[in-house]
């Protein structure tokens, strides 16, 4: 399973644009400030086809190429997979009702009732809970002890109605951005009403495609991988060298069994190669992620990235999309304006940066490197949208050293299917990518501004 890492489901009509659809799908960044209302420790991250979110011990799954959503390893159906405009992710409102319900009905710590008798002397420390109470003011709740704080006296009737932890998630609606050109859409998540209706459950096939991703996950969390210090992960982001190139041609581990996905695999790797070929010519030393038609792991794949001690990491991927008629080129990269994550050191390990916030020192150069990459691709396949769009890659997460992902075309558009296909021009894509490689290699050495207004062209 390859890293899923691109944003490649954007959609040529805006979800928001009709009344129809208007209240069908949710930005994510929308959702996120919900989730994050509810639980502070909310963890949101989308890596191009996955759109992951664990909030409340709760861990919930969705997909851009299928309508499913998996609720704590439950695979259901949505009624749409997730949709991208402009760069912006949406999911369907259906799939957001369903979050609401689940952490409607998930336990929280009782908001304490004010008692005249308790005493802030006499009040033992409070265990820290689980899941932190989303309160305005936070208030410890007092361990239960006889001579203390009397315990409430529990109704005679209870009704499931009246019980705090639903209403404790509810949030308030959303308000439009001040200075957005498209309003955001308002949203609550709340317990709907009545009875819930349980979606039918997807076909076997989704069942096994989350057991894969849940192995992948163990697999990650048992690998031995190199550790850096901030100081150490900063001296790399000052190297003046371009020594090596990691490149990440994508394996098509989409779960469909379509010809066009199983295309994609052997696509991606035959631009990945082509680019080698340049880039060894101009001196560079390349190693590749996968080297043949043979799917290796996210395990594999991450382990191979950070025991390379690159330079650089590009990934290469096709995109494919539910409509026909979303095109172009798309250049993302890392940012910390789409990590929900706070980059902290380890404690117990002095200075050690955790493993998905390594990317922290080279997000100026991975931009830099972007832009090259958008404006070299951009200026031979004319498109309104092409775009440079920061995003939380699983692997540029993690690579200590500057990254990019380039979407080179969506394989569902007829247009980009054709070039995508056509040798000659993989040949021009693959020499577009690695001149503009040179150029961010020559700014290193320079130390000169890295972009396309700051780098001279190759000659």
């Amino acid at each position: 399973m390859a890293q899923p890492a691109e944003e490649s489901g954007d959609q040529s009509a805006d979800p928001r644009a009709s009344s129809e659809k208007a209240s069908s799908f949710v930005p994510v960044p929308d959702l996120a400030d919900k989730l994050k209302k509810i639980d502070p420790n909310a963890n949101i991250e989308w890596d191009g086809r996955r759109l992951r979110i664990q909030v409340l011990n709760h861990k919930f799954s969705l997909f851009l190429a299928t309508s499913e959503i998996v609720i704590d390893g439950t695979p259901q159906q949505s009624s749409s997979p997730l949709r991208v405009y402009r760069g912006e992710l949406f999911v369907p409102q259906d799939a957001v009702d369903r979050i609401g319900e689940v952490l409607a009905k998930s336990p929280m710590p009782p908001t304490p009732s004010p008692s005249p008798t308790a005493s802030p002397v006499v009040s033992p420390t409070p265990t820290p809970a689980a899941t932190p109470t989303p309160t305005p003011t936070p208030t410890p709740t007092p361990t239960p002890v006889p001579t203390a704080t009397p315990s409430p006296t529990p109704s005679s009737t209870p009704s499931p109605t009246q019980t705090p932890p639903i209403s404790s998630v509810t949030a308030p609606a959303l308000k439009p951005a001040p200075q957005s050109p498209t309003p955001r859409i308002a949203i609550e998540i709340r317990q709907s009403p009545g009875r819930v209706q349980l979606p039918k459950p997807v076909p076997a096939k989704s069942q096994s495609q989350f057991e894969q991703l849940v192995h992948e996950r163990d697999a990650i969390a048992h690998l031995e991988l190199k550790s850096y210090g901030r100081t150490e992960l900063e001296a790399k982001a000052k190297r003046t060298q371009l020594r090596k190139i990691v490149l990440d041609p994508d394996d098509g581990s989409f779960p469909s069994d379509s010809a066009d996905v199983r295309r994609m695999s052997g696509v991606t790797l035959q631009i990945t190669q082509k680019i080698k070929s340049r880039l060894a010519q101009k001196g560079y030393e390349v190693e590749l992620t996968r080297e043949d038609a043979q799917p290796v792991s996210l395990s594999q794949k991450l382990e191979r990235i950070i025991a390379s001690d690159g330079d650089l990491l590009l990934s290469i991927r096709v995109g494919i999309s539910p409509s026909a008629d979303t095109a172009g080129v798309r250049v993302l990269y890392p940012s910390q304006t789409t990590d929900y994550s706070v980059g902290k050191s380890d404690a117990a390990n002095g200075n050690t940066v955790p493993l998905d916030q390594q990317y922290t020192p080279f997000v100026e150069r991975s931009k830099s490197l972007a832009s090259l990459c958008l404006s070299a691709l951009k200026n031979e396949f004319s498109g309104d949208d092409s775009a440079l769009l920061p995003a939380p890659l699983y692997f540029g997460r993690r690579a200590p050293m500057p990254s990019i992902l380039i979407v080179t075309g969506y394989i569902s558009n007829p247009s980009d299917r054709n070039r995508l296909l056509d040798e000659m021009r993989q040949d021009r894509i693959a020499e577009l990518l690695a001149r503009a490689i040179d150029q961010f290699a020559s700014g290193m050495r320079t130390s000169e501004q890295l972009s396309p207004a700051g780098v001279k062209k190759h000659e």
